[in-house]
């Protein structure tokens, strides 16, 4: 089954809930996380600055399956 970028995930290791920036898709720790901003009623967390300014720039564009 394809990852859902848009969805957070429940690592097995620790149980620590995490997302994935949906630029870079990396794993972003939620509760650390410096880098977020709010889209269409969702919080979407980013590993940098740089992810964080692209997604912004166009949200679309990284939330197409």
């Amino acid at each position: 089954m394809p990852l859902d970028y848009q969805t957070d995930l429940f690592t097995a290791q620790g149980g620590d809930w995490v997302a994935i920036d949906p630029v870079c898709k990396m794993t972003v720790d939620e509760k650390t996380a410096k880098y977020k901003t709010n889209y269409e009623g969702k919080t979407y967390y980013f590993c940098a600055p740089g992810c964080k300014v692209e997604f912004e720039k166009n949200p679309k564009k990284f939330l197409k399956g």
